[in-house]
């Protein structure tokens, strides 16, 4: 995946960075850029961080469970400055009471470089995007980038996919209250209100995918992690054993988080799919051709998922292969082949349950897909379970 870069506008005035932040917002909405977190901060007469305005939601799933916790990790914690950029008046600030700063090779910090009473508007973006967004700031203020080290961009990936994952529960519960009320509304409303819900349903699907695609990302980011970490542990002995422990399970659960957003998704898109074919068959000859076409985009939607969940789902193969020589392994080694058979004989057996679900739900009917779904999660959560509890054993 393309780098992730940190760029802050220390802003003229406070009005500046609002400002700044709004033009933002509206390039973001068009599609033209694609901003994975920001931040709209001020800091404080006693140094203390205030955030005004940030996609980073309360419901996020990081360490401390507040949004200042993540702002504060991905925006003030230590960056190498790397391909780095500020413009002369933030390189003569003083850092945290140290002497001037030289664009390259030093570490800085947001508070160190926020000056108490100032706002600043901080932004983590991909590193074309971060290109053409420090051209537009120019205007607002003064300006520092950097690229971000791989812990903050997994921090801000992780913020960016919980804060997706709460629009895309937002947007489910309004396209439900919706489609019950054009249930019971009368004509010429209920054209009106189908006409919103395809608006809702169009924009859902985009939210799903663009989540599916911070998920993504997120576990790329984790497994470079991963591969990083375990060649440390190489090289220094058990040095690093707990983070490639602690970063094995953020794969995990990321990995999960992914099977399972699909499988709601394909849930929902069944729902909708249903519903359509309901009411088509009970309306117009006219009124059903613009409901057939939005049951040909959610067709098209399940199809893309369908490969998705496929690529997801069988990237854990790898990985029960593994375990399974490990097991053979440890058995020839320790002549422990009795107690070793039973864990390579349930490993076997719930992969072989998780493959036919799969195949079940492959073959199954919208009607069918609730069903099937719960049948492939109950079996995913056991395969996962299992392969923890041998890591846990091994590590």
């Amino acid at each position: 995946m393309e780098r992730m870069e940190i760029v802050i506008l220390f802003a003229h005035t406070d009005h500046d960075a609002r400002e700044a932040l709004f033009h933002l917002k509206g390039t973001h909405r068009a599609g033209w850029i694609d901003v994975t977190c920001y931040a709209l901060v001020e800091k404080t007469s006693d140094g203390k961080i205030l955030v005004h305005d940030t996609n980073i939601s309360s419901e996020a799933n990081f360490p401390g469970n507040t949004p200042e916790t993540a702002i504060l990790s991905i925006f003030d914690s230590e960056s190498e400055m790397t391909r780095s950029y500020a413009t002369p008046s933030v390189l003569n600030r003083t850092i945290s009471g140290a002497p001037p700063q030289p664009a390259r090779g030093k570490r800085v910090f947001l508070q160190g470089l926020l000056q108490p009473g100032e706002s600043a508007l901080s932004l983590v973006l991909r590193r074309p995007y971060a290109e053409r967004v420090v051209e537009e700031l120019k205007p607002w203020g003064h300006l520092y980038r950097a690229a971000l080290d791989r812990s903050q961009t997994v921090t801000a990936l992780r913020a960016s996919a919980d804060e997706m994952a709460v629009r895309v529960r937002w947007l489910e519960n309004l396209l439900r209250s919706e489609l019950e009320r054009a249930r019971h509304a009368a004509h010429p409303e209920r054209n009106h209100i189908q006409a919103a819900v395809a608006g809702a349903r169009a924009e859902l699907g985009l939210q799903r995918e663009m989540l599916h695609g911070v998920l993504r990302d997120l576990l790329s980011e984790l497994r470079v992690q991963f591969r990083c970490y375990k060649r440390s542990a190489r090289n220094q002995g058990n040095g690093d054993l707990e983070n490639l422990s602690r970063i094995a399970a953020s794969i995990a659960a990321c990995r999960s988080d992914l099977v399972f957003s699909i499988l709601d998704h394909m849930d929902w898109c069944a729902d909708c799919i249903s519903d359509l074919q309901t009411t088509i068959s009970a309306t117009s000859a006219d009124a059903a051709v613009s409901l057939e076409g939005q049951l040909h985009e959610l067709d098209v939607r399940m199809r893309a998922n369908r490969a998705t969940l496929t690529e997801v789902v069988y990237s854990i193969a790898s990985k029960v292969r593994h375990c399974i020589n490990q097991i053979h392994a440890n058995a020839a080694r320790e002549n422990q082949t009795k107690v070793n058979s039973p864990r390579r004989a349930e490993l076997e057996t719930r992969f072989a349950l998780l493959q036919s679900d799969f195949r079940r739900l492959e073959q199954g009917t919208v009607q069918t897909q609730h069903q099937l779904s719960a049948s492939l999660r109950d079996s995913w959560r056991a395969l996962c379970k299992s392969l923890d509890q041998l890591q846990h054993r091994h590590s």
